[in-house]
C-alpha cells in the first residue's frame, strides 16, 4: 500500500512539473535582461561613451525641487539647500518597445545602471561646497518603451549667493541656482525647463518654508529663466533658478529699533535736568553716545563687510545725529551761559529743545520708512 501511495504522489509531482508550474520570468525581467546583454555588448559598451542624438543636439528637459534651506550665512553670502534634480532625455537604443509591445509602462531601473549609460553632466555652477554625498539610494531612474530615461536625485549643497545689502533689514535676495553642462556645448545637448512625464514642472517648492535667519520663502517667490554663458570651450546653456528670500523685519525691530529709539529718547532727558548740574547731563551725554556705539558694533559683527551704505547705516547715523546734537546743545547752553553779552535766559533753549528734537526724529522715522518700504513692495 505504501508503495502505492508513493508511485501515485511521484506521478502528480510529474504532471504538476509538466504542466507548467515552474518558476516564469515577468516582463520587466526580461526588459531588463535584455537591457543588461545590450549594454555589456561591443556596442553597447561604445554607446557610454557617446551622447545619444547623432549630429542633432540632445534636448534634455530639467526640473528642480527646493526641498529645504538653511544656514543663510551673511556673512560667506552662502546657503544650504536641499533640492530634486530631475533629468529626463531620449535613448532610443535602450528602447524595447519593439520587443516587448505588450508592455506599454516604465520600467524602475537601479541607479547603478547609470554608470553603464550615457548621462547629462549637469552641475551646480555657483556651488559653494557638497554639503552631502550624493549616492546611489539617493537616485531614482525610470526607463520608457520608446527610450525616454528619467533621473531624479537628492542632492545637498551650499550655494554661493552675492547678497545685495543697501536695504538691509528690510531687503529681498533673490539668489540663483545655476545650472549648466560641463562638457557639452549648446550645439551638442540642450537644457529646457519643461514639465516632465512625472508632471513635474520647470522649478517647484515642495512647501512654504519657513527659515530660523528670518527669512521665508514660498512657492510663489521661485522663478527661472534660461541664459547662454559664452566661454573659449563654445556657448554653453544654463538655467538659472530664482529664490526670493524675505527677510522679516519683526526681529529687528526689537533687536534694534527699538533699543536706538529708547537710547535717543535718554538722550533728550538731559533736556529736563538743570544745566548748572555739569556731572549729571555730561553722563548721559556720554552714556547714551557710548551705548549706541556699541550697539551699532554688535549689530555689525553679524554681517559681510561691505564697501557701500545701507539703510540700518542710515538709521543708526541719524540716532547717532540726534544724541550727538544733544551733547552739542548743552555745549552751547555752557557756553551762552557764560558769555556776559547774552541776555536772554539759556534755559529757554532746552525748552524748545525738548519739542524740537522729538519732532524732528519722529520726522525722520516716517521718512526713512517710508522711502525703504515703499522699495521693497516694488520688488
Amino acid at each position: 500500500m505504501y508503495h502505492r501511495l508513493i508511485i501515485a504522489f511521484l506521478c502528480i509531482a510529474l504532471l504538476w512539473t509538466d504542466s507548467g508550474c515552474q518558476y516564469n520570468k515577468t516582463v520587466p525581467q526580461e526588459v531588463m535582461e535584455h537591457l543588461v546583454e545590450l549594454v555589456e555588448s561591443a556596442e553597447g559598451k561604445g554607446n557610454m561613451y557617446h551622447r545619444p542624438g547623432g549630429d542633432q543636439p540632445l534636448h534634455v528637459g530639467v526640473s528642480v525641487g527646493i526641498f529645504n534651506i538653511a544656514n543663510i550665512n551673511g556673512a560667506s553670502m552662502t546657503f544650504d539647500t536641499v533640492m530634486f534634480l530631475h533629468l529626463q532625455w531620449k535613448d532610443v537604443s535602450l528602447s524595447f518597445g519593439d520587443k516587448f509591445p505588450e508592455y506599454n509602462k516604465y520600467i524602475t531601473i537601479h541607479p547603478n545602471f547609470l554608470n553603464k549609460i550615457w548621462t547629462p553632466d549637469l552641475y551646480i555652477k555657483n556651488q559653494f561646497e557638497d554639503v552631502g554625498t550624493r549616492t546611489s539610494t539617493s537616485r531614482r531612474m525610470q526607463l520608457w518603451p520608446d527610450g525616454v530615461i528619467y533621473e531624479s536625485s537628492r542632492l545637498s549643497v551650499k550655494v554661493n549667493c552675492e547678497f545685495n545689502l543697501y536695504d538691509f533689514p528690510m531687503d529681498i535676495q533673490l539668489c540663483p541656482i545655476i545650472l549648466t553642462s560641463y562638457s557639452y556645448p549648446e550645439s551638442d545637448v540642450v537644457f529646457e525647463f519643461e514639465r516632465l512625464r512625472d508632471n513635474m514642472t520647470g522649478a517647484y517648492v515642495l512647501d512654504e518654508i519657513f527659515l530660523s535667519e528670518h527669512h521665508r520663502i514660498t512657492c510663489e517667490r521661485i522663478f527661472f529663466n534660461k541664459t547662454i554663458d559664452s566661454t573659449s570651450m563654445g556657448v554653453f546653456s544654463e538655467m538659472n533658478v530664482y529664490l526670493r528670500f524675505d527677510r522679516l523685519l519683526s526681529s529687528y525691530v526689537i533687536v534694534v529699533f527699538i533699543p536706538l529709539n529708547l537710547i535717543v529718547v535718554m538722550s533728550w532727558v538731559a533736556f529736563w535736568v538743570d544745566y548748572r548740574c555739569l556731572p549729571a547731563r555730561g553722563a548721559i551725554g556720554v552714556t547714551t553716545v557710548l551705548t549706541l556705539l556699541t550697539l551699532h558694533l554688535n549689530i555689525y559683527s553679524h554681517l559681510p563687510k561691505v564697501s557701500y551704505v545701507k539703510a540700518l547705516d542710515v538709521y543708526f547715523d541719524i540716532g547717532l545725529f540726534f544724541v550727538f546734537s544733544a551733547v552739542i546743545e548743552f555745549t552751547i547752553i555752557c557756553a551762552l551761559d557764560e558769555n556776559p553779552k547774552v541776555t536772554f535766559p539759556v534755559k529757554n533753549i532746552d525748552r524748545v529743545s525738548r519739542v524740537v528734537f522729538p519732532s524732528l526724529f519722529l520726522l525722520c522715522n516716517i521718512i526713512y520708512f517710508a522711502i525703504f518700504n515703499n522699495y521693497k513692495d516694488s520688488m
